[in-house]
């Protein structure tokens, strides 16, 4: 395979359900899906879902890092690290497992050069619980999606969105929305 457009970064513990909801919507929306790296951070302790990755790799072509769990939500930054060493896509999408994705993002993103110089990139909307948000004119943390060449250089700390969006905010990179794009996150407000 070419090198892909993005690798999809999903630390996961939530129940499959979601999970699955999470890479349907991913692979359903996607344009292209050969070209989406999908990276699962799992648990080495997680035997469950250890046991659902060859399933999910059949299904949705995943490739895990089984690691230690930490304390766990206190260590995403180190989850992301982990993940960053098997990403190779140009773009890197911190996408949670409890969330999901409506509209065409990846014909958008293919358009979209990335670089050291940003840009990041963003779904139009982002839907917490019933609440619906636009990120316009200023794009939230959640859903964010950065070059690939910048996420390798960090040494990532948590919450791992709210960096992404400061190294944004500190360089003065436009956020790009991917318009009709929504990002619904099932999650609860930090």
């Amino acid at each position: 395979m070419t090198q892909p457009l993005i690798s999809v970064l999903m630390p996961t513990i939530n129940p499959i359900e979601g999970l699955r909801r999470a890479l349907e919507s991913i692979k359903k929306s996607a344009t292209h899906f050969d070209a989406v790296q999908i990276l699962l951070r799992v648990d080495d302790d997680n035997q469950q879902r250890i046991s659902e990755l060859p399933e999910l790799e059949k299904e949705f072509g995943v490739t895990a890092f089984i690691g230690p769990r930490g304390r766990g939500y206190i260590e995403m930054g180190q989850f992301i690290d982990d993940l960053m060493t098997l990403a190779k896509g140009r773009w890197c999408w911190l996408f949670d497992d409890d969330a999901w994705v409506e509209g065409d993002w990846q014909t958008q993103l293919e358009k979209i050069e990335s670089g050291e110089n940003g840009p990041a990139c963003n779904s139009e909307f982002y839907v917490l619980g019933q609440s619906h948000y636009s990120n316009w004119p200023n794009s939230g943390p959640p859903g964010l999606i950065m070059p690939t060449v910048i996420c390798k250089k960090l040494k990532h700390s948590n919450p791992v969105d709210d960096q992404w969006l400061s190294v944004v905010r500190q360089n003065n990179w436009p956020v790009q929305l991917l318009k009709g794009v929504s990002y619904f996150h099932d999650g609860r407000v930090r």
